[in-house]
This record gives structure tokens, C-alpha cells and sequence, in this order.
């Protein structure tokens, strides 16, 4: 732990060459299995202080799914996917049951690079003339 002429303690934080930049979720529901599905996007700092998009960034990027208990429900392997879980607990008002999407990034010697964990309700969510429905019943 580094310290200022303050007194005051800080810690040092160093963002990863290669790292997880953004994740977009968009969930469904097949029954009783939810689906998340993920796109992620990956990005490299090549020079001190500039950013760069790396579409072609070669990296392994690891997706587990963990329930509220923190065991995976579910794997998922590359920039883009979708997870099953079966008999899925579903998000809803008076319920909301959230997993957590944790992504992580894998570079050379299997080292893990940058990891995001994200919170994830598994629900459907329309609007209709009838009404406004979650998980396909109306609110």
C-alpha cells in the first residue's frame, strides 16, 4: 500500500494491456430454461495513455454463469454466446433473483488478464395493447 504526503492510504490500480472494455446482455426465456445471451467486447492499450478497438485481438475470454449461491450454472467460451440454464430462477418484481455473468480474460500461460463480474436477471419483458407483461404474465 502506497502513501501520500497526507497520510492518506491509496492503492495503486494498473488497467490490463488487453481488457474487457464492454458486455451487452439480452436474457429469454424457453420454458423452464433461461437463456443469457452475451456479446463482449475486448480492447488493448498499445501506447501509454491512448486506447485502441481490437476487433482482431487475439485473447480467450472465458463466461461463467453463477447463481446467487456463487456456483456456475453455466460456461460459455468467446466474444459472443449464449448460456442454458436449465430450471432457471426467474427475475421478477417481488423476486428479483440475479446471477452474475463473469467474464474473464485469458492471456498467455492461461494467466487471467482482466475479470468483470455483471449482475443478470434471466426475465422477458413485453408490452402490448393488453398490457405489460414480465416473464409472460401481466403487471
Amino acid at each position: 500500500m502506497a502513501r501520500n504526503s497526507r497520510n492518506r492510504c491509496r492503492t495503486p490500480y494498473r488497467t490490463p494491456r488487453r481488457y474487457i472494455d464492454d458486455i451487452t446482455t439480452h436474457t429469454d426465456i424457453d420454458g423452464t430454461t433461461g437463456l443469457a445471451h452475451y456479446d463482449i467486447h475486448v480492447a488493448m492499450i498499445q501506447e501509454i495513455g491512448r486506447r485502441h478497438s481490437t476487433e482482431q485481438l487475439p485473447v480467450t475470454l472465458q463466461v461463467h454463469l453463477l447463481d446467487g449461491n456463487g456456483m456456475e450454472v453455466g460456461l460459455g467460451q468467446g466474444a459472443s454466446g449464449t448460456i442454458l440454464v436449465p430450471d432457471a430462477y426467474f427475475w421478477e418484481p417481488g423476486a428479483p433473483y440475479l446471477y452474475s455473468l463473469v467474464t474473464q480474460s485469458v492471456g498467455p500461460r492461461n494467466r487471467i488478464d482482466d475479470e468483470y463480474p455483471l449482475p443478470v436477471g434471466i426475465r422477458t419483458v413485453r408490452v402490448s395493447e393488453q398490457g405489460f407483461y414480465i416473464n409472460n404474465k401481466s403487471f
